[in-house]
């Protein structure tokens, strides 16, 4: 029997924010398509290795609809250009064969996940006008991040690819990398233990809840908007207001305790994204602590897996 449903493809198919992406857009009626690197958890229909992708024999590339490119090359140590040639490969080189593949092979829809953390520290919401210039934290990662933003929007205007491209903020939420910082402090206040501050606990962030990046990546798939698009809580977060969250939320009274005073050279932290022009699509991002709530119930729900 013939499938007819409309196909997502949707890359980096085993990390965080597709692991929260695949299941809503099945739950819409998509024939979903995950692209990775290796064979993880199956929450996809079917699941292709970028060679099969590539090879155009598993799939025709008439029948995509969307194609959710998610998959990113996030090094291990942020301040070491040892790291800079492999993010530069995936982050934008990867980018631009995909998006030109797309653009010649298919007319399905590109929306593409970028980083919100490209421009300048600064108090006011940035604005997807506002210079960006990721030289003083993470430089090689955001670079080739914000060089994979170029080559995309060269392809949209020159080749017509119909894209849209998002600058998220600092996801958190469900399948959350253990690593990250939410997830720490989470699992140390679970466990009645103090949260380690550092820099002061000046650090910032603009927190954004994992599902709620998804409603803007299922709403842009039905809609006609094309560009570059922040999607964050709109407001940054110091560590030190994130972890009282975290205490509060997670009903933790060991309290917290500073590593280090802030020595950096410049601000440790990122600009909040301003979300005027993302309020288009019709949804309101959680604040940190309706996402943690979500998060607490989550986690005592949790599938397996």
């Amino acid at each position: 029997m013939n499938d007819h449903r409309a196909v997502a493809v949707v890359t980096g198919a085993n990390g965080f924010l597709a692991r929260n992406l695949i299941p809503s857009l099945v739950d819409e009626g998509w024939r979903v398509i995950g692209v990775s690197r290796e064979k993880g958890p199956d929450r996809a229909s079917e699941t292709l290795s970028w060679e099969e992708f590539w090879s155009g024999d598993s799939i025709d590339p008439n029948q995509i609809k969307a194609l959710f490119h998610l998959a990113a090359f996030i090094p291990p140590n942020l301040e070491d250009s040892i790291h800079a040639a492999a993010c530069v490969n995936t982050n934008a080189l990867l980018t631009l064969k995909l998006a030109e593949h797309v653009a010649t092979h298919s007319k399905a829809r590109f929306i593409h996940c970028s980083s919100g953390q490209v421009y300048p520290y600064q108090t006011q919401p940035a604005t997807e006008e506002d210079d960006v210039l990721p030289m003083h934290r993470a430089c090689f990662y955001l670079a080739s991040k914000l060089l994979g933003e170029i080559y995309v929007e060269r392809t949209r205007k020159v080749l017509g690819l119909d894209a849209i491209t998002f600058r998220v903020g600092s996801c958190y939420g469900p399948w959350m990398p253990k690593t990250s910082l939410v997830a720490y402090f989470v699992s140390l206040a679970s466990k009645g233990q103090r949260l380690p501050l550092r820099h002061g606990g000046r650090q910032q962030s603009d927190l954004v809840y994992a599902p709620d990046v998804v409603q803007y990546l299922l709403r842009a798939a039905k809609s006609n908007k094309q560009g570059i698009f922040n999607a964050g809580s709109g407001k940054a977060v110091t560590t030190r207001e994130m972890a009282e969250t975290v205490n509060r939320v997670f009903g933790s009274q060991a309290g917290l305790v500073e590593e280090e005073p802030c020595t950096a050279a410049f601000h440790p932290g990122f600009a909040p994204l301003s979300m005027t022009r993302t309020a288009a699509f019709g949804w309101k991002p959680r604040t940190l602590s309706e996402g943690l709530e979500n998060l607490r119930s989550w986690l005592e729900n949790r599938p397996a897996g």
